[in-house]
């Protein structure tokens, strides 16, 4: 399989003026950020914060993934974009790359001033990690998402349970989704962080 960039421009002006170093080249693009949309459709971008237009996978088949948000309206109504792969396709695609989209990856400066990263890692073991790795002295050490993320993913409630922190998409918002199953599915993962959410605010002013 092989994911597909954006070609960077020539880093030229208008006046013909080349801006950069000549002949640069890119290398591969590698998943960095996901921003899922309530169309179902999500931006994948790289290390150069350039948009992932499609992944190839080895069967041959063509995964597009979205080029842009979706046009907004005043109602607020949500459009399918059928020519975009759906938030499922898309992390099928990314796991059939070996990308893992819920781990989390440890970055830190050694005693010895070296620049390090430990990635792969669940989000307890990562914490762990820190905790030791301050404890040895080393810093900074910080902990963040192998693939950032931002918006709600559409993805049955077996696969949202697995996310370590759902975003705060209003209720609201997710009743727009179009799919019946994904859109109940989503609404219990949000009350149930919601009733964790207030639990915890609860037992905090308690103390």
């Amino acid at each position: 399989m092989a994911f597909e960039g954006q070609s960077p421009n020539n880093g030229n002006s208008p006046g013909g003026f080349e801006f950069g170093i000549r002949g640069w080249a890119y290398g591969p693009p590698v998943a960095k950020s996901i921003t899922f949309f309530l169309d179902n459709t999500c931006v994948v971008c790289d290390q150069y914060g350039r948009k992932i237009t499609r992944a190839v996978l080895d069967s041959g088949e063509e995964v597009r993934f979205a080029d842009s948000a979706p046009d907004a309206n005043r109602e607020g109504d949500v459009h399918p974009r059928p020519q975009f792969a759906t938030h499922a396709q898309v992390i099928a695609a990314l796991l059939a790359e070996k990308v893992d989209w819920l781990s989390y990856e440890v970055r830190y400066r050694d005693k010895s001033g070296g620049n390090k990263v430990r990635g792969g890692l669940v989000l307890d073991a990562a914490t762990k990690l820190q905790a030791k790795l301050l404890h040895d002295g080393c810093n900074p050490v910080m902990v963040d998402r192998t693939i950032a993320c931002a918006g709600w993913p559409q993805l049955p409630y077996a696969e949202l349970k697995k996310i370590g922190e759902l975003p705060p998409t209003p209720e609201a918002e997710l009743r727009k989704i179009r799919d019946p199953e994904l859109r109940r599915d989503a609404l219990r993962a949000r009350r149930e962080c919601d009733a964790v959410r207030a639990e915890e605010m609860q037992a905090a002013g308690k103390e």
